[in-house]
């Protein structure tokens, strides 16, 4: 990942992550909820990917998005980048 002037470094980025609109806000029997078990997948998708990916992962969330933002800081990506548009988060885990 690089932006123009800064140093680079490696990371996996996810770029969509959704669910129907009928799952969205539901919960498994087991109270998982629907977007945790999506996300789960995706991250283990990133770790078992062949070749293998950057462990850290990168997200670009709408600042509107909240159930997005609280979604991905559940895992783990809890750091802020500086934003190269006011309108959207840069999420990043440590």
């Amino acid at each position: 990942m690089s932006y123009p002037g800064r140093a680079g470094f490696d990371a996996t980025k996810l770029y969509v992550a959704a669910l129907d609109k009928d799952w969205q806000g539901k919960r498994f029997r087991s109270g998982e909820r629907a977007s945790d078990v999506l996300m789960n997948a995706l991250l283990i998708d990133v770790r078992n990917r062949v070749p293998k990916r950057d462990a850290r992962i990168f997200a670009l969330v709408h600042e509107d998005n909240l159930r997005s933002i609280a979604l991905c800081k559940r895992h783990g990506l809890t750091q802020e980048m500086s934003r190269q548009s006011p309108q959207y988060r840069s999420l990043i885990t440590p």
